[in-house]
């Protein structure tokens, strides 16, 4: 072997590690990030008694509940 091809296998190692430290500090980055999430839900408030406004109302709570987020509606 000639030494650029020897340098090469050592510089190899390096920078699996150096990929493998990247992805450690990703991983706790997002375990963080998933413990700061909200829990999956919705509210929503309908202001108006139309009977379209407040089918357009359950169309999206039966949208968010078919993703399986918890909904809330409130009617005013």
């Amino acid at each position: 072997m000639n030494s650029s091809a020897e340098a090469k296998l050592v510089a190899e190692p390096s920078r699996m590690q150096v990929l493998e430290e990247k992805v450690r500090d990703l991983e706790k980055r997002l375990t963080y990030v998933e413990g700061q999430a909200p829990e999956d839900r919705v509210a929503l408030v309908v202001f108006s008694g139309d009977l379209d406004r407040v089918l357009a109302a359950f169309v999206i709570a039966t949208g968010v509940a078919a993703m399986g987020q918890q909904v809330s509606m409130f009617f005013t």
